[in-house]
Protein backbone atom coordinates (compact mmCIF):
# COMPACT_ATOMS: atom_id res chain seq x y z
CA UNK A 1 0.00 0.00 0.00
CA UNK A 2 2.80 2.31 0.93
CA UNK A 3 4.56 1.92 -2.50
CA UNK A 4 1.06 2.51 -4.57
CA UNK A 5 0.68 5.63 -2.56
CA UNK A 6 3.88 6.75 -3.15
CA UNK A 7 3.81 6.26 -6.88
CA UNK A 8 0.57 7.76 -7.64
CA UNK A 9 1.72 10.48 -5.56
CA UNK A 10 4.59 10.49 -7.90
CA UNK A 11 3.44 10.30 -11.26
CA UNK A 12 1.22 13.82 -11.20
CA UNK A 13 4.43 15.54 -9.87
CA UNK A 14 5.96 14.07 -13.19
CA UNK A 15 2.96 14.95 -15.33
CA UNK A 16 3.76 18.68 -13.83
CA UNK A 17 7.34 19.02 -14.58
CA UNK A 18 6.20 17.86 -18.30
CA UNK A 19 4.02 20.45 -18.89
CA UNK A 20 6.97 22.82 -17.50
CA UNK A 21 8.61 21.49 -19.87
CA UNK A 22 6.62 22.14 -22.91
CA UNK A 23 5.94 25.62 -21.53
CA UNK A 24 9.62 26.17 -20.98
CA UNK A 25 10.30 25.62 -24.90
CA UNK A 26 7.20 27.40 -26.04
CA UNK A 27 8.66 30.45 -24.39
CA UNK A 28 12.07 29.46 -25.89
CA UNK A 29 10.84 28.81 -29.23
CA UNK A 30 8.80 32.66 -28.61
CA UNK A 31 11.75 34.43 -27.38
CA UNK A 32 14.42 32.99 -30.31
CA UNK A 33 11.75 33.72 -33.20
CA UNK A 34 11.03 37.65 -31.96
CA UNK A 35 14.89 38.03 -31.93
CA UNK A 36 15.23 36.62 -35.45
CA UNK A 37 12.84 38.99 -36.24
CA UNK A 38 14.59 41.94 -34.27
CA UNK A 39 12.23 42.37 -31.58
CA UNK A 40 14.04 42.97 -27.98
CA UNK A 41 10.97 43.41 -25.98
CA UNK A 42 8.47 40.98 -23.89
CA UNK A 43 5.32 41.53 -23.73
CA UNK A 44 3.37 39.87 -20.66
CA UNK A 45 0.72 37.48 -20.92
CA UNK A 46 -2.84 38.22 -20.43
CA UNK A 47 -6.11 36.00 -20.46
CA UNK A 48 -9.39 37.97 -21.61
CA UNK A 49 -12.57 36.45 -22.46
CA UNK A 50 -14.96 38.09 -24.60
CA UNK A 51 -18.83 37.21 -25.52
CA UNK A 52 -19.56 35.92 -28.96
CA UNK A 53 -16.70 37.93 -30.34
CA UNK A 54 -16.65 39.46 -33.65
CA UNK A 55 -14.03 41.39 -36.27
CA UNK A 56 -14.61 45.16 -36.47
CA UNK A 57 -17.55 45.82 -38.90
CA UNK A 58 -19.41 49.35 -40.14
CA UNK A 59 -16.43 51.23 -40.36
CA UNK A 60 -17.69 54.68 -40.75
CA UNK A 61 -15.85 57.77 -42.55
CA UNK A 62 -17.22 60.94 -44.70
CA UNK A 63 -15.85 59.62 -47.83
CA UNK A 64 -14.83 63.55 -49.00
CA UNK A 65 -13.97 66.28 -47.06
CA UNK A 66 -13.23 69.78 -48.91
CA UNK A 67 -12.40 73.09 -46.67
CA UNK A 68 -11.27 76.82 -47.58
CA UNK A 69 -6.90 77.36 -46.77
CA UNK A 70 -6.30 78.28 -43.61
CA UNK A 71 -9.56 76.72 -42.22
CA UNK A 72 -10.19 73.89 -38.95
CA UNK A 73 -11.57 70.17 -40.10
CA UNK A 74 -12.58 67.16 -37.74
CA UNK A 75 -11.67 63.92 -39.88
CA UNK A 76 -14.11 61.21 -37.90
CA UNK A 77 -13.77 57.45 -38.11
CA UNK A 78 -15.64 55.02 -35.74
CA UNK A 79 -16.74 51.01 -35.45
CA UNK A 80 -18.42 47.72 -34.40
CA UNK A 81 -16.56 45.12 -33.25
CA UNK A 82 -16.16 42.16 -30.07
CA UNK A 83 -14.20 43.47 -28.70
CA UNK A 84 -13.96 46.88 -29.22
CA UNK A 85 -11.76 47.65 -31.89
CA UNK A 86 -8.63 49.98 -32.08
CA UNK A 87 -8.57 52.98 -34.67
CA UNK A 88 -6.15 54.29 -36.10
CA UNK A 89 -5.30 57.74 -39.25
CA UNK A 90 -2.51 57.54 -41.23
CA UNK A 91 -1.98 59.30 -44.70
CA UNK A 92 -1.51 57.28 -47.76
CA UNK A 93 2.09 57.25 -48.69
CA UNK A 94 1.26 56.44 -52.47
CA UNK A 95 -0.14 59.85 -52.41
CA UNK A 96 2.04 62.52 -50.73
CA UNK A 97 5.94 61.91 -49.78
CA UNK A 98 5.82 60.42 -46.52
CA UNK A 99 5.83 57.91 -44.05
CA UNK A 100 2.36 55.80 -43.31
CA UNK A 101 2.98 56.95 -39.21
CA UNK A 102 -0.28 57.08 -36.80
CA UNK A 103 -1.80 60.45 -36.79
CA UNK A 104 -4.24 59.62 -34.07
CA UNK A 105 -5.71 56.76 -32.59
CA UNK A 106 -8.41 55.52 -29.98
CA UNK A 107 -10.97 52.92 -29.13
CA UNK A 108 -13.80 52.53 -30.81
CA UNK A 109 -13.87 56.40 -32.50
CA UNK A 110 -10.83 58.16 -33.32
CA UNK A 111 -10.93 61.96 -34.44
CA UNK A 112 -8.15 63.77 -36.25
CA UNK A 113 -8.10 67.23 -36.29
CA UNK A 114 -6.74 69.44 -39.21
CA UNK A 115 -5.77 72.76 -37.65
CA UNK A 116 -4.79 75.79 -40.30
CA UNK A 117 -5.52 73.76 -43.20
CA UNK A 118 -2.48 73.73 -45.99
CA UNK A 119 -2.41 73.06 -49.82
CA UNK A 120 0.24 70.46 -48.66
CA UNK A 121 -2.65 68.46 -46.33
CA UNK A 122 -4.35 67.77 -49.14
CA UNK A 123 -4.32 64.00 -50.03
CA UNK A 124 -6.11 60.13 -49.21
CA UNK A 125 -6.43 59.42 -45.69
CA UNK A 126 -6.97 55.91 -44.01
CA UNK A 127 -8.77 54.63 -40.96
CA UNK A 128 -7.39 51.53 -39.56
CA UNK A 129 -9.69 49.08 -37.27
CA UNK A 130 -8.47 45.76 -35.42
CA UNK A 131 -8.91 43.99 -32.48
CA UNK A 132 -7.96 40.65 -31.25
CA UNK A 133 -10.07 38.64 -33.63
CA UNK A 134 -8.72 40.44 -37.40
CA UNK A 135 -7.32 43.20 -38.65
CA UNK A 136 -9.74 44.57 -41.54
CA UNK A 137 -8.68 46.63 -45.15
CA UNK A 138 -8.65 50.29 -44.15
CA UNK A 139 -11.08 52.81 -45.28
CA UNK A 140 -10.20 55.77 -47.01
CA UNK A 141 -11.47 59.59 -46.76
CA UNK A 142 -10.01 62.10 -49.28
CA UNK A 143 -9.06 65.85 -47.69
CA UNK A 144 -9.50 68.52 -50.31
CA UNK A 145 -7.94 72.22 -49.36
CA UNK A 146 -9.13 74.55 -51.99
CA UNK A 147 -6.62 76.58 -54.59
CA UNK A 148 -6.51 78.30 -57.42
CA UNK A 149 -5.05 76.74 -60.33
CA UNK A 150 -1.57 75.81 -60.97
CA UNK A 151 0.76 74.10 -63.68
CA UNK A 152 2.11 70.58 -63.22
CA UNK A 153 5.92 70.04 -63.32
CA UNK A 154 6.83 68.90 -66.91
CA UNK A 155 3.86 70.29 -68.87
CA UNK A 156 5.68 73.51 -69.04
CA UNK A 157 5.36 75.19 -72.42
CA UNK A 158 7.17 73.32 -75.64
CA UNK A 159 6.10 70.14 -74.64
CA UNK A 160 3.69 68.73 -76.63
CA UNK A 161 2.58 65.62 -79.37
CA UNK A 162 3.44 64.87 -82.64
CA UNK A 163 0.75 63.53 -85.39
CA UNK A 164 1.68 62.35 -89.11
CA UNK A 165 -0.43 63.75 -92.04
CA UNK A 166 -3.44 62.60 -92.30
CA UNK A 167 -3.78 60.99 -89.22
CA UNK A 168 -5.30 62.49 -85.85
CA UNK A 169 -2.91 64.45 -83.07
CA UNK A 170 -3.45 64.46 -79.05
CA UNK A 171 -2.48 67.38 -77.30
CA UNK A 172 -2.64 66.99 -73.39
CA UNK A 173 -2.86 70.17 -70.50
CA UNK A 174 -2.52 69.02 -66.90
CA UNK A 175 -3.75 71.60 -64.31
CA UNK A 176 -3.83 71.49 -60.49
CA UNK A 177 -7.31 73.28 -58.74
CA UNK A 178 -9.75 72.49 -56.20
CA UNK A 179 -12.52 72.98 -57.46
CA UNK A 180 -13.17 72.28 -60.80
CA UNK A 181 -11.55 74.20 -63.58
CA UNK A 182 -12.60 75.37 -66.54
CA UNK A 183 -10.37 74.38 -69.88
CA UNK A 184 -10.54 76.79 -73.08
CA UNK A 185 -7.81 76.14 -75.88
CA UNK A 186 -6.75 78.70 -78.68
CA UNK A 187 -4.69 78.84 -81.13
CA UNK A 188 -1.29 80.50 -81.77
CA UNK A 189 -2.97 83.51 -82.88
CA UNK A 190 -5.66 83.73 -80.05
CA UNK A 191 -8.76 81.80 -81.89
CA UNK A 192 -10.60 80.09 -79.66
CA UNK A 193 -11.27 76.29 -80.16
CA UNK A 194 -14.66 74.86 -79.99
CA UNK A 195 -15.79 70.96 -80.91
CA UNK A 196 -16.11 70.35 -84.58
CA UNK A 197 -15.03 68.48 -87.26
CA UNK A 198 -11.95 69.36 -87.28
CA UNK A 199 -11.39 69.75 -83.00
CA UNK A 200 -12.49 67.78 -80.65
CA UNK A 201 -12.10 69.34 -76.89
CA UNK A 202 -12.89 66.06 -74.30
CA UNK A 203 -14.54 66.49 -70.96
CA UNK A 204 -12.15 67.36 -67.60
CA UNK A 205 -11.11 64.44 -66.20
CA UNK A 206 -10.21 64.19 -62.82
CA UNK A 207 -6.64 61.85 -62.86
CA UNK A 208 -5.66 61.43 -59.30
CA UNK A 209 -9.69 61.92 -57.06
CA UNK A 210 -8.12 64.79 -55.49
CA UNK A 211 -7.00 68.26 -57.36
CA UNK A 212 -5.34 67.39 -60.74
CA UNK A 213 -7.28 67.74 -63.64
CA UNK A 214 -6.59 66.97 -67.53
CA UNK A 215 -7.54 68.07 -70.78
CA UNK A 216 -7.05 66.69 -74.69
CA UNK A 217 -7.46 68.61 -77.44
CA UNK A 218 -7.97 66.00 -80.21
CA UNK A 219 -6.82 67.53 -83.73
CA UNK A 220 -8.35 65.25 -86.64
CA UNK A 221 -6.98 64.98 -90.46
CA UNK A 222 -4.12 66.64 -89.81
CA UNK A 223 -2.44 69.00 -92.28
CA UNK A 224 0.89 70.88 -92.69
CA UNK A 225 -0.87 73.75 -91.15
CA UNK A 226 -1.78 71.74 -87.69
CA UNK A 227 1.81 71.87 -86.69
CA UNK A 228 2.09 75.06 -84.46
CA UNK A 229 1.62 75.79 -81.00
CA UNK A 230 -1.52 75.63 -78.96
CA UNK A 231 -2.87 77.31 -75.49
CA UNK A 232 -4.53 75.79 -72.54
CA UNK A 233 -5.97 78.13 -70.13
CA UNK A 234 -7.48 76.95 -66.56
CA UNK A 235 -9.47 78.78 -64.79
CA UNK A 236 -11.49 78.43 -61.58
CA UNK A 237 -13.19 80.97 -58.85
CA UNK A 238 -9.38 80.96 -57.09
CA UNK A 239 -7.04 82.03 -59.91
CA UNK A 240 -6.13 80.81 -63.19
CA UNK A 241 -2.65 79.52 -65.23
CA UNK A 242 -2.04 79.25 -69.03
CA UNK A 243 0.48 76.54 -70.83
CA UNK A 244 1.01 76.06 -74.78
CA UNK A 245 1.33 72.62 -76.09
CA UNK A 246 3.03 72.10 -79.45
CA UNK A 247 1.68 69.62 -82.46
CA UNK A 248 4.78 68.65 -84.62
CA UNK A 249 5.31 66.35 -87.13
CA UNK A 250 6.73 62.48 -86.67
CA UNK A 251 10.50 62.74 -85.56
CA UNK A 252 13.62 60.58 -84.12
CA UNK A 253 12.51 59.79 -80.98
CA UNK A 254 14.78 61.79 -77.98
CA UNK A 255 17.30 59.84 -76.01
CA UNK A 256 15.96 57.46 -73.19
CA UNK A 257 16.24 58.69 -69.28
CA UNK A 258 17.29 57.31 -66.14
CA UNK A 259 19.45 54.82 -67.63
CA UNK A 260 20.96 52.88 -64.62
CA UNK A 261 22.75 49.62 -64.04
CA UNK A 262 21.25 47.27 -60.99
CA UNK A 263 22.39 44.11 -61.36
CA UNK A 264 25.93 42.56 -62.07
CA UNK A 265 27.36 39.30 -61.62
CA UNK A 266 30.83 37.71 -62.83
CA UNK A 267 28.96 36.95 -66.83
CA UNK A 268 25.94 39.06 -66.47
CA UNK A 269 24.69 42.61 -66.34
CA UNK A 270 20.92 43.91 -66.24
CA UNK A 271 20.02 48.16 -67.47
CA UNK A 272 17.05 49.80 -66.89
CA UNK A 273 15.99 53.03 -68.55
CA UNK A 274 12.58 55.39 -68.83
CA UNK A 275 10.89 55.81 -72.49
CA UNK A 276 11.16 59.51 -73.33
CA UNK A 277 8.19 60.71 -75.17
CA UNK A 278 9.29 64.04 -75.65
CA UNK A 279 10.08 63.95 -79.32
CA UNK A 280 9.15 61.01 -81.54
CA UNK A 281 7.22 58.21 -80.44
CA UNK A 282 9.91 54.91 -80.00
CA UNK A 283 9.66 51.93 -81.37
CA UNK A 284 12.74 50.54 -79.94
CA UNK A 285 16.22 50.69 -78.36
CA UNK A 286 20.11 49.98 -79.60
CA UNK A 287 22.01 48.96 -76.70
CA UNK A 288 25.73 49.46 -77.31
CA UNK A 289 28.69 48.26 -75.06
CA UNK A 290 32.39 47.58 -75.09
CA UNK A 291 35.10 46.35 -72.69
CA UNK A 292 37.45 48.90 -71.43
CA UNK A 293 40.39 49.44 -73.95
CA UNK A 294 38.93 47.95 -76.57
CA UNK A 295 37.30 49.71 -79.53
CA UNK A 296 35.52 47.06 -80.86
CA UNK A 297 31.56 47.74 -79.97
CA UNK A 298 28.63 45.22 -79.73
CA UNK A 299 25.18 45.97 -80.45
CA UNK A 300 21.96 44.85 -79.07
CA UNK A 301 18.90 44.87 -80.67
CA UNK A 302 15.75 45.28 -78.76
CA UNK A 303 12.46 45.90 -80.16
CA UNK A 304 9.49 48.05 -78.36
CA UNK A 305 9.32 51.74 -77.36
CA UNK A 306 7.64 50.86 -73.74
CA UNK A 307 10.33 48.67 -72.91
CA UNK A 308 12.20 49.44 -69.78
CA UNK A 309 14.99 47.09 -69.63
CA UNK A 310 17.33 44.06 -70.95
CA UNK A 311 19.84 41.61 -69.24
CA UNK A 312 23.36 41.28 -71.34
CA UNK A 313 25.00 37.98 -70.73
CA UNK A 314 28.40 36.14 -71.73
CA UNK A 315 29.95 38.86 -70.45
CA UNK A 316 34.12 38.28 -68.68
CA UNK A 317 34.48 37.72 -65.07
CA UNK A 318 36.21 40.80 -63.63
CA UNK A 319 36.10 43.38 -66.58
CA UNK A 320 35.20 46.67 -67.27
CA UNK A 321 32.61 47.41 -69.95
CA UNK A 322 31.18 50.60 -71.20
CA UNK A 323 27.26 50.49 -71.83
CA UNK A 324 25.07 53.18 -73.45
CA UNK A 325 21.76 53.42 -75.12
CA UNK A 326 19.49 54.84 -78.40
CA UNK A 327 15.85 54.93 -79.03
CA UNK A 328 14.89 54.70 -82.89
CA UNK A 329 11.71 54.74 -84.58
CA UNK A 330 10.84 55.18 -88.60
CA UNK A 331 12.11 58.79 -88.56
CA UNK A 332 15.90 57.92 -87.28
CA UNK A 333 17.46 57.07 -84.26
CA UNK A 334 18.32 59.90 -81.25
CA UNK A 335 21.50 59.80 -80.08
CA UNK A 336 23.00 57.55 -77.35
CA UNK A 337 23.45 58.56 -73.74
CA UNK A 338 26.08 60.32 -72.25
CA UNK A 339 28.48 59.82 -70.73
CA UNK A 340 27.87 55.69 -71.06
CA UNK A 341 28.07 53.66 -67.85
CA UNK A 342 30.91 51.64 -66.61
CA UNK A 343 30.94 48.94 -64.78
CA UNK A 344 33.28 46.47 -63.78
CA UNK A 345 32.12 42.38 -63.72
CA UNK A 346 32.35 39.97 -60.47
CA UNK A 347 35.18 37.93 -60.42
CA UNK A 348 34.02 34.10 -59.96
CA UNK A 349 35.06 33.85 -56.08
CA UNK A 350 33.17 37.10 -55.01
CA UNK A 351 30.29 35.77 -56.82
CA UNK A 352 30.46 32.46 -55.10
CA UNK A 353 31.34 33.71 -51.62
CA UNK A 354 28.15 35.99 -51.66
CA UNK A 355 26.40 32.63 -52.63
CA UNK A 356 27.70 31.30 -49.73
CA UNK A 357 27.19 33.39 -47.43
CA UNK A 358 23.01 34.13 -48.75
CA UNK A 359 23.04 30.85 -47.93
CA UNK A 360 24.74 30.59 -44.17
CA UNK A 361 22.14 33.09 -43.42
CA UNK A 362 19.11 31.18 -45.24
CA UNK A 363 20.27 28.19 -42.95
CA UNK A 364 20.35 30.13 -39.30
CA UNK A 365 16.66 29.84 -38.48
CA UNK A 366 16.64 26.02 -39.43
CA UNK A 367 19.44 25.11 -37.42
CA UNK A 368 18.02 27.41 -34.52
CA UNK A 369 15.24 25.04 -34.65
CA UNK A 370 17.28 21.84 -34.67
CA UNK A 371 18.53 22.73 -31.68
CA UNK A 372 15.37 23.28 -30.06
CA UNK A 373 13.78 19.98 -31.30
CA UNK A 374 16.73 18.24 -29.92
CA UNK A 375 16.95 20.01 -26.88
CA UNK A 376 13.17 19.12 -26.11
CA UNK A 377 13.58 15.67 -26.88
CA UNK A 378 16.60 14.99 -24.79
CA UNK A 379 14.22 16.38 -21.76
CA UNK A 380 11.89 14.32 -22.04
CA UNK A 381 13.50 11.73 -22.75
CA UNK A 382 15.25 12.56 -19.18
CA UNK A 383 12.07 12.76 -17.30
CA UNK A 384 10.67 9.07 -18.62
CA UNK A 385 14.45 7.65 -17.55
CA UNK A 386 14.12 9.25 -14.12
CA UNK A 387 10.67 7.60 -13.83
CA UNK A 388 11.43 4.06 -15.05
CA UNK A 389 14.08 4.24 -12.49
CA UNK A 390 11.81 5.31 -9.85
CA UNK A 391 9.51 2.31 -10.55
CA UNK A 392 12.31 -0.47 -10.49
CA UNK A 393 13.91 0.67 -7.22
CA UNK A 394 10.61 0.23 -5.46
CA UNK A 395 10.41 -2.89 -7.06
CA UNK A 396 13.23 -3.84 -5.76
CA UNK A 397 12.79 -2.60 -2.07
CA UNK A 398 9.76 -4.77 -2.11
CA UNK A 399 11.66 -7.54 -3.23
CA UNK A 400 14.24 -7.33 -0.20
CA UNK A 401 10.94 -6.78 1.81
CA UNK A 402 9.30 -10.49 0.88
CA UNK A 403 12.88 -12.13 1.55
CA UNK A 404 13.16 -10.52 5.29
CA UNK A 405 9.49 -12.02 6.13
CA UNK A 406 9.97 -15.15 4.62
CA UNK A 407 13.44 -15.71 6.23
CA UNK A 408 11.93 -14.52 9.68
CA UNK A 409 9.12 -17.37 9.16
CA UNK A 410 11.46 -19.89 8.82
CA UNK A 411 13.20 -18.85 12.17
CA UNK A 412 9.97 -18.90 14.08
CA UNK A 413 9.02 -22.29 13.15
CA UNK A 414 12.42 -23.32 14.51
CA UNK A 415 11.78 -21.66 18.02
CA UNK A 416 8.19 -23.71 17.79
CA UNK A 417 9.50 -26.75 17.28
CA UNK A 418 12.57 -26.49 19.79
CA UNK A 419 10.54 -25.13 22.89
CA UNK A 420 10.36 -28.60 24.27
CA UNK A 421 14.02 -28.84 24.42
CA UNK A 422 14.19 -26.12 27.42
CA UNK A 423 13.80 -23.15 29.21
CA UNK A 424 17.30 -21.60 27.47
CA UNK A 425 16.59 -22.43 23.96
CA UNK A 426 13.25 -21.14 23.83
CA UNK A 427 13.85 -17.89 25.47
CA UNK A 428 16.47 -17.63 22.82
CA UNK A 429 14.24 -18.40 19.74
CA UNK A 430 11.70 -16.31 21.36
CA UNK A 431 14.37 -13.65 21.27
CA UNK A 432 15.05 -14.03 17.74
CA UNK A 433 11.59 -14.19 16.66
CA UNK A 434 10.65 -10.59 18.48
CA UNK A 435 13.47 -9.42 16.16
CA UNK A 436 12.50 -10.30 13.34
Amino acid sequence: MSFKLHFFAYVPFCYLRFIFLLFFLDLLVYTSSNRMEGKSSYSPLSLEYYDSPNAPERVRVRDRVMISEGEHTSLQCSADGNPTPTLAWTRDIHTHNRTARTLASGLGVVTLEVHQAVWADTGVYLCHAKNVVATVPPVTTKLIVKQPVTGVMGMSGGRGSWAALGTSGRLLCRMRAAPKPTFVWTTHDGTKLHNSEKYVIHAPQLVDGLVLWSSILEVRHVERRDYATYRCTAHNGLGSHSTTVALSPPSRPHPPVNFTVFNVTAVSVSLAWTPNFDGGMPRGYTVKYRQKGSSEYQLVQISGGNTAGTTLSGLTPGADYLYTIQARNEQGASAYVSPPALVTMLGVGAKAGSQAGGAGQSRVPRLMLLILTLTGAALLVLNVAIIACFVRRRSVNRSASARKCNHGFGLAGQCINAQDKGANMSTLCCSLQGVY
